[in-house]
């Protein structure tokens, strides 16, 4: 039986490599690496996974005293293990010594860069030599994911990138650039002809997938929509003035998250749509001043309130284009620093704003388009299906 390593950093990724996993558990030998968050989420899914605690080859005394240094500034909530962090930690700044030459300089680096520079190449080559394995699978998510791909590159091990959403400047440009991945999975054709666009790669090493995260919402189409009056779901976050990771992004709109809760509380005071707030999942917002839309709690499963609106309004959350699985119209906040590297409007999904003020005329031109079937298709079939082909033909070449 051919054996698979998927590694899953957490966030939305761990939502892709699950329903992978279960689909193919039966037919090929998988390993789970999986790191910070994606831990109790595979728990919580039923998955056997493994962590960098967990293999010996990858520690070392200077490993774990860098490890117990570095955790000493992380809050222990408890959602990831002691053990599990010092031995992450430890066995990622080790490599970055290794990499730099020096503490010296990987100390300085680490101040500077926080964790964004780790790329535990070294490390996850042990792991992939002490496994045996066959493929790599992983998403485009930095560091761990990022290092497995290029060790899978260096033993000469073919590998898999599912791209995750449709980032392709945030995330999948250094991969395609590079050449990491023997095979890109992407979620439409719209993104196949970007990577294509952007690297010297072929046809046949893009693969329009789509993404397991989608599959159960495109079993679910959606073909009934309001009548009376529009409803809408904020798919809300933050929406910084500078990008966490990605240095001179700037917002070009700042407090333009504010302005968009604050006219679509207006429109609904005045009876035009009906609104309901869903907050990212990591955040905790006072929604007080908005007495006339409802708010969705995280905790409440994201399908069912999808199931009662016709259209997304947001800025780059992945909520989006669940709601394009589902018939929905889309409305994005643009020239924020997520749009400027990604944009549903500019991938043709969504109809875009700059200007809360515009909400209104947007919102209308989306409604308009529900019972048209003018929907955008993003993908054919299952994802699972069309990744299992993918890996079916790479292992047998």
């Amino acid at each position: 039986m051919k054996k698979l390593l998927m590694v899953c950093y957490g966030g939305g990724h761990m939502k892709i490599i699950a329903p992978l996993y279960h689909h193919l558990k039966n037919e090929y030998d998988i390993t789970v690496l999986a790191l910070t968050i994606a831990q109790p989420f595979m728990s919580k899914s039923g998955i056997p996974y493994v962590g960098f605690n967990d293999f010996e080859c990858i520690k070392t005394n200077e490993s774990i005293t860098f490890g117990r240094e570095l955790v000493k500034n992380i809050p222990n909530d408890n959602v990831v293990s002691i053990a599990e962090s010092i031995s992450y930690l430890g066995a990622s700044f080790s490599d970055l010594v290794t990499e730099l030459g020096c503490v010296k300089l990987a100390h300085e680096k680490f101040i500077e860069e926080g964790r964004a520079c780790l790329l535990p190449t070294r490390s996850l080559t042990k792991i992939i030599k002490q496994l045996d394995i066959d493929l790599v699978v992983t998403t485009n998510s930095p560091r761990a994911e990022r290092a497995a791909l290029i060790a899978a590159k260096a033993l000469q091990i073919p590998s898999i990138c599912i791209n995750d959403n449709l980032g392709f400047f945030g995330g999948l440009l250094d991969i395609v650039e590079n050449n990491l991945a023997t095979k890109i999975c992407v979620l439409s054709e719209t993104l196949k002809g970007i990577v294509l666009n952007h690297s010297n790669l072929s046809s046949t090493d893009v693969v329009v997938t789509g993404s397991p995260v989608f599959d159960s919402l495109k079993e679910q189409c959606r073909t009934n929509f309001s009548t009376a009056k529009p409803k809408v779901l904020l798919a809300d976050d933050d929406l910084p003035k500078t990008h966490l990771r990605f240095k001179g992004v700037i917002a070009q709109n700042e407090n333009i998250d504010i302005e968009v809760r604050e006219e679509l509380n207006r429109l609904a005071k005045e009876g035009k749509i009906e609104v309901v707030f869903r907050p990212h999942p990591n955040r905790v917002y006072n929604y007080d001043a908005y007495e006339y839309c409802e708010i969705s709690k995280p905790v409440e499963d994201l399908n069912a309130v999808l199931a009662k609106v016709d259209l997304v309004v947001t800025a780059n959350s992945t909520v989006g284009l669940e709601g394009k699985c589902l018939g929905l119209g889309l409305v994005s906040i643009e020239k924020t620093v997520y749009s400027t590297l990604e944009s549903y409007a500019g991938y043709g999904l969504a109809t875009g704003i700059i200007e809360a003020s515009e909400l209104w005329g947007a919102i209308k031109i989306e409604y308009s388009k529900l019972n048209d079937g003018r929907s955008v298709e993003l993908y054919n079939g299952k994802a699972v299906d069309n990744i299992a082909r993918v890996i079916k033909e790479l292992l047998t070449l």
